[in-house]
C-alpha cells in the first residue's frame, strides 16, 4: 500500500469521522471522536510515522483546547469551549466564597 492509498483509505477518514465527532456539545461524542483518532493514529503509524504524528499532533491539539473534557457539560453557549466554561465556573465558584460570611 502506498503513502497515497493509506491516506485515502485510513487517514481521511479517520480525521473526518473523528473531527466530526468535536461538533457540538456532548459528554460521549469527543470521546469516540479520540477512539477513532487513536486508532488513525495506529493505522498511519504502521505506514508512515511522519503522516502517523499529523493525526497525533490533531489529537494532542484538540486535547489542549478542552474537548471532551469535564466543562464540556457546562457551556453556556454554543461558542464557549470547555476550558472557556471550566475558567467561568472557576471564577464563579471562587466569587461565591467570597460573598458567603465565615
Amino acid at each position: 500500500m502506498t503513502l497515497l492509498q493509506a491516506w485515502l483509505f485510513v487517514g481521511l477518514p479517520a480525521l473526518v469521522l473523528g473531527l466530526a465527532m468535536f461538533v457540538g456539545r456532548s459528554r460521549w461524542r469527543p470521546l469516540v471522536g479520540y477512539v477513532i483518532l487513536l486508532v488513525g493514529f495506529g493505522g498511519m503509524t504502521l505506514f508512515d510515522p511522519v503522516s502517523g504524528a499529523v493525526l497525533g499532533v490533531v489529537i494532542v491539539l484538540l486535547y489542549a483546547a478542552g474537548r471532551g473534557g469535564g466543562g464540556e457539560e457546562r457551556v453556556a453557549t454554543l461558542t464557549e469551549t470547555g476550558v472557556e466554561a471550566a475558567e467561568r465556573a472557576d471564577r464563579d465558584a471562587r466569587r461565591d466564597d467570597t460573598t458567603q460570611p465565615q
